[in-house]
């Protein structure tokens, strides 16, 4: 068969494989979160779809070196990604955990202001 029939069969699988995932309603036929899944899985899935159709012309056309390449690059760049997903993560959890301990700060703050205050008022009202 030559390259152009092999590239014609591997679009349209790609397409049929991308139109299942995107479209159809995965998470409500598998009962999942809402949360699940994951944005890492979509990734996988999306570029799985893309890239195994080329592979598969690839191993037709005997191009092994080509393939370990490209999967090799496709696995670094998922590490890459994941890798960054993971790190805004961090500063995400960071950034609330700053922000409660600076809430808890000023409510505390505040509080004992405010019993202060009271205080202040009580002893006046005392003395007069």
């Amino acid at each position: 068969m030559s390259l152009f029939f092999h590239t014609i069969i591997a679009v349209v699988v790609t397409v049929f494989i991308l139109v299942a995932l995107h479209y159809l309603p995965w998470q409500r036929i598998f009962k999942l979160p809402e949360r699940f899944p994951h944005v890492t899985y979509r990734y996988v899935m999306g570029v799985s779809a893309i890239v195994g159709p080329f592979s598969a012309i690839l191993i037709v056309q005997n191009q092994l070196f080509l393939l370990i390449s490209l999967w090799v690059i496709v696995v670094f760049a998922g590490i890459s990604t994941v890798g960054v997903y993971l790190l805004d993560e961090f500063i995400d959890q960071r950034d609330k955990a700053e922000i409660g301990n600076v809430m808890k700060e000023t409510r505390d703050k505040l509080l004992d202001e405010k019993v202060g205050y009271g205080r202040e008022i009580s002893s006046r009202i005392r003395s007069d």
